[in-house]
C-alpha cells in the first residue's frame, strides 16, 4: 500500500527547464521515473536515486508527463523541456 503522507512532500523541480529535472521528498529506496508525452506515447524510462537528477537535454522541446513510481510512491507531474 501507498503511504500517502510519505510522498506529499514530493516536488519536482526546476519546470521549465533545458537540462535536468530534480526531485525531493523522496524516500531512501529504488524508484524509476518514466517520460510520456502528451498524447500518452512512452519516450524513455529511467532508473532513479533518492534526490538524484534526470538529464532531460535529449528531449525535444516541448510538454511531457513525468511518472515517477517505487514501492512508496505512484504520482505524474507535467514538466516543459525548453532549449
Amino acid at each position: 500500500a501507498t503511504d500517502q503522507t510519505a510522498v506529499s512532500d514530493l516536488k519536482v523541480f526546476p519546470v521549465p527547464t533545458s537540462d535536468y529535472i530534480q526531485f525531493s521528498g523522496l524516500r531512501d529506496q529504488p524508484h524509476q521515473v518514466a517520460i510520456y508525452n502528451l498524447e500518452g506515447h512512452f519516450i524513455t524510462k529511467r532508473d532513479l536515486r533518492t534526490n538524484e537528477a534526470i538529464n532531460i537535454q535529449d528531449l525535444v522541446s516541448g510538454a511531457y508527463i513525468m511518472r515517477i513510481f517505487g514501492e512508496d510512491v505512484n504520482r505524474s507531474f507535467r514538466i516543459l523541456k525548453i532549449d
